[in-house]
């Protein structure tokens, strides 16, 4: 594994410019060494003469950790998917723009914002990933293999999609706002919650079991209260059972076939079909 810097001074701005490359081995050192793949971490610290440019990243590229450090003061201009097989970390003095999003590789990995927006989503590909801070995105978080997912903050997003088949853990200290949580397709996925953590959803909720008995969400708040908060104008729509949550936001939970086993303060619950209510 290597470390690539990057000091600009390339034949254009992009990560994947050659003769010359922006890229050096050593902090605020010459460039053209060989671009950032796989088994090497990509590291912005403003060190250098041009190292406080744009940087534009216009090519799909995987790389082993991505780190963004306070002296970074430039723009990355984020327009095609970086895979991050590691960690990622935000500079505080850094500006972010584009349209792409980042997709974390199937391993343990990091995230550490500084309080940055990323305005884009991130793809969740499998593993152990720890969110080490607070994270707000423009985009989705889109969970695209079954995951282990730790708070250290709170997650604001547009949007938790879930890929059918694959099931995610949240864990940690806060919990998430976001303004949808749909399950794509009817194949089977699982969200666990821990409990103590508060999850609010703005909008709709949406997940399909593909069989009845299966858990959509599920908790224990005889343990400890998890608090699934349904805001005004939200509903929760399932045919997989919705297990041990305190639904204190009172909204409604709708079931296609589905159990609500032992949940608490719900305001009512609207068959849609035919649905067996255990409490």
């Amino acid at each position: 594994m290597a470390d690539r810097y990057w000091v600009g001074g390339g034949s254009s701005a992009n990560w994947a410019a050659t003769a010359p490359t922006n890229w050096s081995d050593a902090s605020g050192g010459v460039n053209n060494f060989s671009v950032p793949t796989t088994t090497d971490n990509a590291i912005l610290d403003g060190v250098g003469v041009n190292a406080n440019g744009s940087s534009i990243i216009s090519a799909v590229i995987t790389i082993a950790n991505l780190s963004v450090r306070a002296g970074f003061t430039g723009t990355i201009a984020h327009n095609a998917v970086v895979t991050i097989n590691g960690g990622i970390g935000l500079g505080i003095s850094c500006t972010i723009t584009g349209t792409a999003a980042i997709t974390m590789g199937a391993t343990t990995g990091s995230l550490t914002s500084n309080g940055k927006t990323w305005p884009n989503s991130i793809n969740l590909s499998g593993g152990t990933k720890t969110f080490a801070d607070g994270w707000t995105l423009g985009g989705n978080l889109n969970i695209l293999a079954t995951t282990n997912i730790t708070l250290s903050g709170l997650l604001t997003a547009n949007a938790i999609v879930m890929t059918p088949t694959f099931s995610a853990t949240f864990a940690g200290t806060f919990g998430w706002i976001i303004n949808q949580f749909l399950n794509q397709g009817v194949a089977a996925s699982t969200v666990t919650l821990q409990e103590g953590l508060t999850y609010t959803i703005n909008t709709n909720f949406n997940a399909f079991a593909n069989r009845n008995g299966l858990d959509i969400f599920t908790s224990n708040h005889a343990t400890n209260k998890t608090y699934l908060i349904l805001n005004e104008g939200a509903t929760c729509n399932t045919n997989g059972n919705f297990t041990r949550i305190d639904a204190s936001g009172g909204r409604p939970i709708r079931t296609w076939n589905g159990v609500v086993i032992d949940c608490i303060n719900i305001q009512r619950i609207t068959d849609l079909r035919t649905v067996s209510l255990t409490f």
